[in-house]
Order: structure tokens, then sequence, then C-alpha cells
């Protein structure tokens, strides 16, 4: 495949199966990590304790465009949770 052909390429299928991976795939999770800390801090569990897998650093520029467009958000570069509630 010439660069040509591979550009094309990637702007087609490739491009159209990426953008809905990232936009529109039913796996999709839209809920941040406070969202779910007020999950739990509203739920019926006495006790719970939050553990945070998958940590990265976000840019700063990044940063203040994520808390800029969801305001009230402050944590991005967490990639899931791990949380031990007690009922």
């Amino acid at each position: 495949m010439t660069a040509s052909e591979m550009h094309n390429y990637l702007l087609g299928e490739t491009a159209a199966e990426t953008t809905y991976m990232i936009y529109s795939h039913e796996a999709l999770n839209r809920f941040f990590v406070e969202d779910y800390m007020l999950f739990f801090k509203n739920s019926f569990f006495s006790d719970y304790r939050f553990e945070p897998i998958g940590i990265y650093e976000v840019n700063l520029k990044v940063q203040a465009a994520l808390e800029a467009r969801h305001p009230g958000h402050k944590i991005f570069g967490c990639g899931g949770l791990k949380v031990a509630a007690t009922k």
C-alpha cells in the first residue's frame, strides 16, 4: 500500500470505526469519578473506599479545557475505580 493509499484507507473505514468507538459505542461509560463518589455518598452503604486504577497525568492545558467543558469535575486522569463498600 502506498502512502496515499494508506492515507485514504485511514480516512475511510478506520476513521469511521474509530469515531464510532470514541463517541457512540454502547460500552462507553459517561460518568466521572466525582459522579461515582456522589453515588456512593447518597447510597445505603455505611462505609466505602475508592482506589483509583490506571492513574495518568493529564496535560495542564487539556485539564483546563476539560474542567471548562465539564464544570464541577476535576479528576480526568483515572482509568478506573476499585470500590470497597460496607452495607
